[in-house]
Formats: C-alpha cells, structure tokens, sequence
C-alpha cells in the first residue's frame, strides 16, 4: 500500500539489521562453533553416554577443563549476544557493511 507505515522485506535498513543481528564476523562465528560443538556434546552425553572431551583429553585433566571453561565462555557470550551485542568487531563498522 503506498504510504503504508509497513516496511517491505528487501527494506536496506531490516537488512542490514538482520546482519548486525547474525554476528557474521570471525569472532562471531567462532563463539558459534564452539557452542555448537559443546551442544553435540552434551546431546552424545545424553543418548549415547559419550563425552568426547573426556575421551580425548581424559577426566578433568587440565587440558579439559580449559576445554570446558572455554566452552563455558563462549556460551554465556552467545547468550549475551542475544540481547546485546558485545562483541568489538560487530560494535565496530567493519560488520556493518
């Protein structure tokens, strides 16, 4: 409808506010990797009692619980993410191409 108030889809501003939004810088996309393969973890924890961390790198040893914190981290960051955004590159121009 012409004057409408309702911004089409291939609106530049929603467009380039969905990309702000997906993180699709490095870091961005490295927290999501490491989510990503900390929730396959877990989810061969709970159907198959696998913990690939601990096979690999043993029962809390060092090495695994810097896994785990690491893993840990990069979760609260992408919670975070959801309602702000913290990380530099994306507050930063370079993301908001």
């Amino acid at each position: 409808m012409p004057g409408s108030p309702i911004k089409a889809f291939g609106d530049d501003k929603i467009n380039k506010e969905v990309h702000m939004k997906e993180g699709n810088c490095l870091i961005c996309k490295l927290v999501t990797v490491i989510v990503s393969i900390g929730a396959i973890n877990w989810g061969l924890m709970a159907f198959f009692q696998l913990d690939l961390v601990e096979r690999i790198f043993g029962s809390m040893t060092g090495v695994s619980k810097v896994v785990y914190g690491v893993i840990g981290v990069a979760g609260l960051v992408k919670l975070v993410s959801v309602f702000a955004t913290i990380c530099p590159c994306c507050k930063s121009e370079s993301c908001k191409k």
